[in-house]
């Protein structure tokens, strides 16, 4: 985990300070900048999850208890009556399986980032719904990704610098999408 969160931190760092992730904190901005957002998530994650989850067996998804989140984007468009966006297209990032876990590894500590943005905006404005960005508190934690990712690591010996490529493959794409979203 320490090895993906610093072959992850230039991307993680780039992408918080990305036009549309400053706004999400800022009152005077939030009205407009939170719709983009989700919209943008939305597109991210009804593209990129079932890429993920198709090449990733029921056991290595147990084990690292990770859950779709797309349903809880879209629940949040629609309570904003906002039609969800088309899926954005990947491109062919997710080869295998450890590519696939990689993959994960963002959206998973992306679910955690979201708790810590959700307090923020409800702090802001108690009326946004935040089923995404919360939807990480109902779901196992960041501690049982990261057990699953260790046994998962131990189970399949040499994978580290494929799930380590996938990381950072997913985390580009995914910073290059956002960076297109006009603040």
């Amino acid at each position: 985990m320490q090895q993906l969160r610093t072959a992850t931190a230039a991307l993680h760092q780039a992408t918080e300070m990305l036009p549309l992730m400053q706004q999400l904190g800022c009152a005077e901005h939030l009205a407009t900048a939170y719709p983009r957002y989700l919209s943008a998530q939305y597109k991210l994650y009804r593209a990129l999850e079932p890429l993920l989850y198709a090449r990733c067996t029921p056991t290595t998804r147990i084990a690292l208890g990770v859950q779709p989140k797309w349903s809880a984007l879209a629940a949040d468009l629609a309570t904003l009556d906002i039609a969800p966006p088309p899926p954005a297209v990947v491109p062919l990032l997710i080869v295998d399986e450890p590519t696939a876990v990689g993959g994960l590894y963002v959206l998973e500590g992306a679910t955690l980032g979201g708790q810590v943005i959700a307090r923020q905006m409800r702090a802001l404005n108690a009326e946004l719904p935040l089923r995404f960005l919360e939807c990480g508190a109902a779901q196992p934690n960041w501690r049982q990704f990261g057990i699953g990712m260790s046994n998962y690591v131990s189970a399949h010996p040499g994978c580290e610098a494929v799930i380590v490529a996938g990381a950072q493959a997913v985390f580009a794409w995914i910073y290059d999408t956002l960076a297109k979203v006009t603040p």
